[in-house]
């Protein structure tokens, strides 16, 4: 079984609820992950309380985000004013690697846009995404005993 972190690629708190539902029942502790180019269109402020809105829905459940920031060292530095706990960022290199710096200093994990590329899968809302989600673990994560 695979023990990488499995991430969901969520666009709304319902997907994200969603995907902590379904992994409840597996040893993983799932990356939430915004959509590409979330920053741009709704703001990491958005994330930040959708992501704050989990942790008190889900006290129990581990689980780790990063909000993407595209090419924008702008997008990422508001993320970081909004302590989001990860980020997604490519471009320059000089610049990514200054806003690595930053987020070092907060505590937040810096992503490549690659992590898209792992395992993950992509939340819908035309679907029941909990079943979809319960299959895409099985196949690479083991049940928890409870």
């Amino acid at each position: 079984m695979n023990q990488k972190q499995p991430a969901f690629i969520v666009q709304s708190l319902d997907q994200a609820r969603d995907a902590l539902t379904a992994t409840r029942a597996f040893s993983c502790v799932p990356l939430i992950l915004s959509t590409m180019g979330y920053a741009a269109a709704l703001g990491p402020a958005v994330f930040q309380a959708m992501i704050q809105a989990l942790r008190q829905e889900f006290p129990d459940r581990p689980f780790t985000s990063a909000v993407d920031c595209g090419q924008a060292p702008g997008h990422a530095m508001a993320a970081l004013r909004c302590d989001v706990e990860g980020l997604v960022i490519d471009g320059d290199e000089d610049a990514v690697e200054r806003i690595r710096d930053m987020a070092n200093q907060k505590n937040c994990m810096v992503y490549s846009p690659h992590i898209y590329e792992g395992e993950v899968l992509e939340m819908t809302s035309d679907q029941d995404m909990i079943s979809v989600c319960d299959s895409f673990l099985s196949a690479r994560y083991e049940r928890n005993d409870a």
